[in-house]
């Protein structure tokens, strides 16, 4: 439970007929081994090791970085960060970018239990969060998927376009009921490019064909 053991007590040693002082029973080393291996220890377990082409660091505590402008990290091959906790990427004033030049896995709960996956955007900019595919673009959930808009309470709204083309493409509802609540009504218009010919009309009044 803990990163660091207790300090042992410090012993007093005599220097001369004068003067005596407290020294701590702990080893800090610097060793060049005979493969040319070079070893820098600290006296609670802290190492830099320099071996096989490698360079190691290794402590008991935490690791820090404090550059006072940039933290640059280039790998021939492969990056790898794992923690058994946290982890927290943070940018406190400009953007934070991922890329991918094959795939890109996002996973949340892989232990099944108490894990969520939210995408936020609190600007109030026109484009709020976008999800843009060169291929088809999949929703599946093995419950139910809710869609809202006008959360803060304003009338906003939801539109679903299978355009494209100049006759557009086909928007399918499949299941056991289609349920409609409106407080005006349902209006269907028929023609393309916004050129309607013909429409119907579906209110509490009655049904009409223009």
């Amino acid at each position: 439970a803990k990163w660091y053991t207790k300090a042992p007590d410090t012993v007093n040693k005599k220097i001369d007929h004068r003067f005596s002082a407290d020294y701590n029973n702990l080893l800090s080393y610097f060793k060049i081994m005979p493969d040319g291996t070079i070893v820098i220890a600290g006296p609670n377990g802290e190492e830099i090791r320099m071996v096989g082409g490698s360079i190691e660091l290794s402590c008991p505590g935490d690791i820090q970085l404090r550059p006072g402008r940039n933290v640059i990290s280039l790998a021939g091959r492969s990056t790898c960060i794992r923690s058994r906790e946290d982890i927290d990427i943070c940018s406190s004033n400009a953007d934070v970018r991922v890329k991918a030049e094959k795939n890109m896995f996002i996973l949340g709960g892989n232990g099944s239990t108490g894990g969520e996956v939210i995408i936020e955007n609190k600007s109030h900019a026109d484009k709020g969060i976008v999800l843009r595919s060169g291929t088809d673009v999949n929703v599946v959930a093995e419950t139910d998927i809710y869609i809202r808009s006008g959360s803060a309470g304003e009338a906003r709204h939801i539109v679903l376009d299978a355009g494209g083309a100049d006759a557009g493409g086909d928007i399918c509802f499949s299941g056991q009921r289609v349920s409609s609540f409106v407080s005006q009504g349902r209006f269907d218009f028929f023609g393309t490019n916004g050129s309607v010919t013909n429409s119907n009309a579906f209110t509490k009044i009655g049904r009409a064909h223009v």
